[in-house]
């Protein structure tokens, strides 16, 4: 599942939640970022390896990606593992912080 994580300093990231409750993660730093990933093509964006080009490219939606491009003017990349690890550098560990809610 995908989610904001609405910070108290205002940033909104975008967050994976695992169907358990498991695999937590920061994805992007903000909407328009995610926008960027999912424009990529990836199947799953939780468990995927964002390191190389999705492998299916089944999930790649050229009319998806259009609007992307031409609606927000965003650049596509070939690979999703900057947009993830700049948010997971930006932000707070989200799996500590899904901890201190649930305890």
């Amino acid at each position: 599942m995908y989610c904001i994580w609405k910070q108290k300093n205002g940033r909104q990231p975008i967050v994976h939640l695992g169907s358990e409750g498991d695999e937590l993660k920061v994805l992007a730093n903000d909407m328009k970022a995610f926008l960027r990933l999912l424009a990529i093509g990836y199947g799953d964006l939780g468990h995927e390896d964002t390191t190389s080009p999705p492998v299916d490219a089944e999930g790649i939606n050229p009319d998806f990606q259009k609007w992307v491009q031409e609606d927000f003017g965003l650049r596509i990349p070939l690979i999703g593992d900057d947009i993830i690890q700049e948010a997971i550098l930006t932000h707070d560990d989200f799996a500590d912080w899904v901890a201190t809610k649930t305890n």
